[in-house]
């Protein structure tokens, strides 16, 4: 029984952790845009860790977005290929 709560906690834990990620690299992502740096302060290594995690996640970001984008042209091309090709060979 305790063993069940506890693995409920720990993932209820670990998605608001991952929601929280989430929201700190789409607000950094819309605020600073894809050149986000990487904030470096020796004296105080969690700020680094997070600054180096929110970067790495715009940089994820922007890349998954830049191939969605090229994806979806590519389609809407294709898209257009084929009913052209319905329309003329009617």
């Amino acid at each position: 029984m305790f063993w069940t709560i506890f693995l409920g906690a720990v993932k209820l834990f670990i998605a608001g952790v991952m929601i929280l990620y989430a929201g700190m690299v789409a607000v950094t992502l819309r605020t600073r845009g894809t050149h986000y740096r990487v904030q470096h302060d020796w004296d105080d290594p969690a700020h680094t860790a997070e600054s180096f995690l929110v970067w790495l996640g715009v940089k994820i970001a922007s890349q998954t977005l830049r191939l969605l984008t090229a994806s979806l042209g590519l389609l809407e091309e294709a898209s257009a290929d084929v009913g052209e090709w319905i329309l003329h060979h009617r």
